[in-house]
């Protein structure tokens, strides 16, 4: 064999080996796809006007009545159905605020924010609410407000928050006070992580979003920068802290980040995360995480939205999303494949 035909050998098995190559990157590409279980369907309730409702155990929990003193927690399952009315507000309280509320794996409502006498005492608390809303349990926290919160399988409840005086406002005393708790069932406090002292502002711990998986919790926060939004991804097993990830941007975004339309953490430890443009006219992205690597990864979605964006509203085995193209009442499950 001449060289030429060498060459020509080379040169086809090269093509070849990139051919082979890409359609393992392709395969390997991470994606979204229709659960092959659970169909779309649209909630017989309008969500206009109230807060974003969240999923978890299941079912689909929406607060009703007054976006910051919701007054009912309507339970939908996963066929649209509505399971249970659930009334909230804390005995003697004149006024009981929600920062928060999220639905574990075993059912659990988490609900944190805090309650006000007629004498104008504030009091921040958190509770755990039973999945037919029969059993509550309610502590006082303070001087922890806790602003996110999330329940684990275990039954734990998560927090991210701050200290504060009476006032709502913060004193030199709480500066090393920790951000990060985690509660046992009972009520007490089992763990506490990251000084207030490590943030420069309290602006990244009152707004944010909190998840709990299987074996590990975790917390987007994100900071305003001229250029856009600047978020932080952390995670956090019972042991401690295990990972701070940042997000400056986004693959496949075409502008800086506008905003987060929530995240998901799968019961297998798959964290997902939407993010729409700061220009408001490219499509949003959906971004996982690749823990080997540290970076995040574009998701290819399953359609395309119109308009333009999509809303995780949490997981479990399976990942509850609403895109453009279901209506604002409709909830579609999806299932991640890496």
């Amino acid at each position: 064999m001449g060289k030429s035909a060498h060459g020509i050998f080379r040169t086809a098995y090269a093509l070849m080996a990139a051919a082979a190559l890409m359609v393992s990157v392709h395969a390997g590409e991470p994606r979204l796809a229709a659960s092959a279980s659970r169909r779309p369907v649209t909630i017989p309730a309008s969500f206009e006007g109230k807060r974003l409702a969240v999923y978890g155990g299941g079912a689909l929990v929406v607060a009703e009545g007054d976006i910051a003193e919701p007054s009912l927690f309507s339970v939908y399952g996963t066929d649209g159905k509505l399971l249970a009315q659930i009334p909230w507000k804390i005995p003697g309280a004149s006024r009981t605020v929600v920062y928060d509320y999220a639905r574990g794996a075993s059912g659990i409502l988490a609900v944190c924010g805090f309650a006000e006498s007629a004498g104008m005492h504030r009091a921040p608390y958190l509770a755990w609410i039973s999945r037919d809303g029969t059993q509550q349990k309610v502590i006082r926290t303070e001087p922890y407000y806790p602003f996110l919160c999330t329940a684990a399988p275990d039954g734990s409840l998560w927090t991210a928050g701050l200290e504060m005086g009476p006032d709502m406002k913060e004193q030199p005393e709480y500066k090393d006070g920790p951000v990060v708790r985690r509660f046992d069932p009972d009520g007490r406090q089992i763990g506490a992580w990251l000084p207030r002292s490590s943030f420069p502002d309290n602006a990244s711990l009152v707004r944010g979003f909190l998840a709990a998986g299987a074996d590990r919790v975790g917390w987007l926060s994100w900071s305003v920068e001229d250029q856009g939004l600047l978020g932080t991804y952390r995670e956090f097993t019972p042991e401690g802290e295990a990972g701070e990830f940042p997000l400056r941007g986004a693959p496949g975004l075409q502008s800086s980040i506008g905003s987060f339309d929530n995240m998901a953490l799968t019961a297998a430890g798959d964290v997902l995360i939407a993010i729409e443009p700061s220009n408001r006219t490219g499509e949003p992205v959906v971004v996982t995480l690749d823990r080997i690597s540290g970076n995040w990864r574009k998701v290819k979605l399953p359609v395309k939205p119109s308009p333009p964006w999509v809303h995780l509203y949490g997981a479990d085995e399976e990942i509850a999303a609403v895109t453009g193209s279901d209506g604002k009442s409709g909830l579609r499950f999806l299932r991640f494949e890496k």
